[in-house]
Formats: structure tokens, sequence, C-alpha cells
């Protein structure tokens, strides 16, 4: 039964099947998207080289760099039930269990997703079974921020004069609550500045930073304080 309630989380085509799921969810304007084509090439490339997966999935009328960060996801994490150990027995599972989570984008409610959520596999429960939903973890709004703003064209230019290249914009589907609420509790303009790189291993055990780029993100905090504080910003920061 799990399995059947699963399968109808998503259309064939990658949309999440619960209702109201896309409700508030701002479509990506041409401006956006076209600063976020960039990417494109190496989000496909990137892809290729990590899913070991025969062809991409999901909504058709997005890129793959678009669903992985502008559009929101209901992912599963994992199914348990039955018998798993080695050998062979017929054994019937009498419970079975899912982890789930949904990466969520600006203007998504996460109690309102989960209630959705919930409400719907609810609905897909035959009355043969029973079922509970348990919210694990308290979820996070999404957060972007406007590249246009004053200080996010200071970051711009703290990236290029440190790498003496022009920066790709980019959204990122990883989950930093805590900024969600300076940006909402400061009421102002929170920028983020990473400077690691995509071999630097982020959350696994050999985590680090190369030296180059732990140099050149001194340098590019200097620039930003500078270009922040200049006459043309200091208006709008």
């Amino acid at each position: 039964m799990v399995a059947e309630i699963v399968a109808q989380l998503h259309t064939p085509d990658g949309k999440v099947t619960v209702p109201g799921f896309y409700d508030a969810v701002a479509p990506l304007s041409p401006d956006e998207r076209e600063a976020l084509s960039g990417i494109a090439d190496a989000v496909v490339d990137e892809w290729r080289k990590n899913a070991s997966a025969p062809r991409p999935w999901g909504e058709a009328e997005y890129a793959i760099h678009e669903r992985i960060s502008a559009r929101p996801t209901l992912e599963i994490n994992g199914i348990s039930g039955g018998y798993t150990g080695s050998g062979f027995k017929t054994v019937l599972p009498s419970t079975a269990f899912v982890r789930f989570s949904c990466r969520l984008v600006p203007n998504q409610n996460p109690d309102t997703i989960f209630a959705a959520v919930k409400a719907h596999i609810l609905s897909l429960v035959p009355p043969t079974v029973t079922a509970e939903v348990v919210e694990l973890e308290e979820g996070s709004p999404g957060f972007v921020v406007d590249r246009h703003s004053a200080p996010m064209q200071a970051v711009r230019t703290a990236y290029q004069k440190a790498w003496s290249a022009e920066p790709l914009w980019n959204r990122d589907g990883g989950s930093i609550p805590v900024v969600t609420a300076f940006q909402r509790h400061l009421d102002t303009t929170i920028v983020l500045m990473p400077f690691g790189h995509k071999l630097g291993g982020a959350h696994s055990q050999n985590e680090h930073i190369m030296l180059q780029s732990f140099k050149r993100g001194i340098h590019a905090m200097l620039y930003f304080y500078e270009a922040l504080t200049s006459p043309d910003a200091a208006g709008d920061a």
C-alpha cells in the first residue's frame, strides 16, 4: 500500500499532485530565466556526472537548473517495511514507513504545505489500512535576494574584482533557515557570499576549502565593504 500511495504523489511528468502545492509559487520571469541561464550547461554536466540516471525527470517546462533551484519539490528520502535481511522469507509486513521532505521556494508557507501534504496522503490511504503523517522537523520558508538591489550589486562588484570574472547568478536548493529569520526580523537585505568550491566536499567528513578560494574570499569581503559604502550604494543599503 505504501508503494501505491507514494506513486500517486507525482504525475508522470514530475509535478507534485498535492492540491494547492503550487498556489503561492511565483513563476520565473523572463529576466530571471535569462539570468539563471548562465549556469545551465554546468548544472547539466554536473548532473550527468553525479546522478547516474539514464535521463532527467521533472517538470518538462523547466530546465534542470530551474527545477533544482527555483521549483518546489516533494522527494522520497526512504521506504522501509517487511523483511530486509539476508536470505529469503515470505514475510508479509504489518507496518511500513516512508520519509519524505519538501524543498520550498519563496512565498510557500511551511505549515500550509505540511497540512496540504498530510491531507493529500491521508486521502490516498485505502480503508484496509491505517496511516499517520508526522512532522519530524519544523520547516522554513524559501529565501531569495533581489539581485538588482544595491547590496547584491556590491556583491557582484566584489566577486568581479576578487576573481577577475563576471559572477554567474544562481539559486540554490540548500536550506539555511536562520537567513529567513534574519531577513524577517531585521527588515533589511541579506546577502550570502560563498567562497567554497564544488570539489570542497560540503557536509562530508573531509569538507574543506581551497587556499586560493580562502584568500580570494578575504579580498572579496574587503571589496564588498568598499562597494557597499560607496556614495552610489549607500542610499539603498
